[in-house]
């Protein structure tokens, strides 16, 4: 399955070439502006499908994944290392990516970076409802801390809550399935519509684009693995194991979210 899949991400990538490189050739600048409008619309629409499940997504997992330990003194220590984690990796992530760009976004990106009181501030939500609905996952993952804490701490009493969001979490990882099978399309259209207009020529400028990226993300990966290991020691394989999957479905879906 996963072999095909990639097979069929491939085939729409080189589709996508083809396509986009036969409205360039064939039609005038405002008919291949046209053509690129229709492709984007489509891309436009898997990037709101992947919006849609984000959020959803981080609050069911983490309310259930917490709500299920047991001991209260676990569940704070874990609450608490997992939230010192989450800013750190964001920060560094931050940081990896202002030295991966222009000397101009860098100073504006650093300046921004140095507001730390309005960074904490931010994390704080004014509603649950608000946070979902704009997609402000910091906040959404403050909520599902104190939420988890609170099923767990609360044990038979909240365990109806627990089985909901157990069965919620189930529903919205079939939901990113899905919408994950969606992707070649857009890949598809993405690569025709970028083509279409641009050209050949635009690949140079999005191959820089994606090397610096995966750049960047190998060594944010690195310099993860190795705080790790400095914590985690000869468990570090283990942990790595238990949450490639769900790392697999934390890239493909923060990728487009970037987007």
């Amino acid at each position: 399955m996963k072999k095909s899949f990639l097979g069929l991400v491939i085939i729409a990538m080189v589709g996508g070439l083809a396509a986009g490189l036969f409205v360039h050739s064939t039609n005038s600048h405002s008919g291949a502006l046209q053509w690129a409008g229709y492709f984007n619309q489509v891309t436009s629409i898997f990037l709101r499908l992947i919006k849609m499940i984000i959020a959803p997504l981080v609050l069911t997992t983490l309310v259930s994944g917490i709500g299920h330990i047991e001991k209260a003194s676990t569940v704070g220590r874990i609450g608490t290392k997992a939230m010192i984690w989450f800013v750190a990796a964001s920060f560094c992530a931050l940081v990896i990516g202002l030295l991966t760009v222009k000397e101009t976004a860098l100073d504006a990106g650093v300046g921004r970076a140095q507001d730390l009181a309005a960074f904490f501030e931010h994390l704080i939500l004014a509603s649950i409802v608000d946070a979902l609905g704009k997609n402000e996952i910091l906040q959404v993952v403050v909520f599902s801390l104190f939420a988890g804490i609170a099923i767990s701490s609360l044990g038979v009493h909240a365990k109806n809550v627990l089985n909901l969001m157990d069965e919620g979490a189930a529903v919205v990882l079939k939901i990113t399935t899905y919408v994950m099978m969606s992707s070649p399309i857009a890949i598809f259209a993405a690569v025709a519509g970028a083509i279409s207009v641009q050209g050949i020529g635009i690949l140079v400028t999005y191959g820089k684009l994606v090397g610096d990226f995966y750049l960047a993300l190998i060594v944010l990966i690195g310099f993860m693995i190795f705080a790790a290991s400095w914590v985690l020691r000869d468990r570090t394989l283990g942990v790595i194991r238990a949450i490639w999957s769900p790392a697999l479905i934390a890239f493909s879906t923060s990728t487009s979210e970037a987007a």
